[in-house]
């Protein structure tokens, strides 16, 4: 494990926690297995916010069309459409059989419960708090379950629009900070007394924040592997740079700086949920391989 590439031992340090969760795992062998029978898949929307391992599944044979602009024409009929991890508004599934489609439902366990709890609570009379990101495609799916009237908050200024009147549930995108939740839950008991709430938070992504403070705590140099989209990959690193500043955010090996690494003895390689392990691994060796 120790190599002299920089003029001095270097240790290289990979991430155990890093790399994908369940739910990720699951969609991508649903994937290969399919293009393994059928040698074709089309998936409604990014499989995973990861272009390295996007670019390997496409050269087996998966096209990626935009969920949010699919047609239901008659050119998708006997095709294998996969529905991607983060999930799909209800309605989605309802026009897809109505137009005779193949749907293969790839949503994450964790976010399928995620739906049904928006749903189940909606039907009650329940006004639905999703405490997470607006635009992001899981929030966007958990919507669709309640006809789109929940109330999305993720920064202070979107608690105006709970009407604190009204009995209220509240739940999480699964990938947002135990941290956040928390202070929100906080925020709309002292407002609302009927209050009903489900820590939808992956166990996956939880206490990853104070793992990686460790891990990374342990590096004089920090390289994170991970998609410029990912929301995940975007908290991760920003926890890297607050417990270590000398953190580099990457997408592909090709953007490492040799001179990162100056005087370092121990490098941390570590990624986000939607990071492949082979791409944490193809960093490290070259890392190892830059003499």
């Amino acid at each position: 494990m120790h190599q002299n590439i920089i003029g001095g031992r270097l240790e290289i340090l990979v991430d155990e926690r890093a790399g994908f969760c369940r739910g990720v795992k699951r969609v991508i062998s649903m994937a290969e297995q399919i293009l393994d029978e059928k040698g074709e898949v089309v998936s409604l929307g990014e499989i995973i916010h990861n272009h390295e391992e996007s670019e390997r599944l496409e050269k087996l044979g998966m096209k990626v069309i935009d969920d949010e602009k699919f047609d239901f024409s008659e050119k998708f009929r006997g095709k294998a459409l996969l529905v991607r991890a983060h999930g799909t508004p209800a309605d989605t599934f309802i026009k897809a059989e109505k137009h005779g489609l193949n749907l293969i439902n790839g949503t994450c366990p964790v976010v399928t419960r995620s739906q049904k709890l928006a749903g189940e609570y909606h039907e009650k009379g329940y006004q639905v708090v999703i405490v997470g990101k607006a635009h992001h495609p899981e929030v966007i799916g958990i919507q669709g379950y309640c006809n789109n009237e929940g109330v999305v908050v993720y920064h202070h200024e979107d608690l105006n629009l709970i009407d604190y009147q009204r009995k209220t549930f509240v739940l999480a995108q699964t990938t947002i900070p135990q941290e956040l939740f928390d202070e929100f839950i906080e925020i709309i008991n002292s407002r609302i007394e009927d209050v009903e709430v489900k820590n939808t938070i992956c166990k996956f992504v939880l206490g990853r924040d104070k793992q990686l403070k460790e891990f990374v705590e342990k590096c004089d140099v920090v390289v994170m592997v991970g998609g410029r989209h990912s929301s995940n990959t975007r908290w991760l690193f920003d926890v890297c740079l607050e417990n270590n500043p000398q953190s580099h955010w990457i997408e592909t090996k090709e953007e490492i700086k040799r001179e990162w690494f100056n005087g370092a003895k121990y490098i941390g390689v570590t990624g986000s949920a939607s990071t492949p392990q082979w791409l944490l691994e193809e960093v490290k060796e070259h890392i190892q391989a830059d003499r």
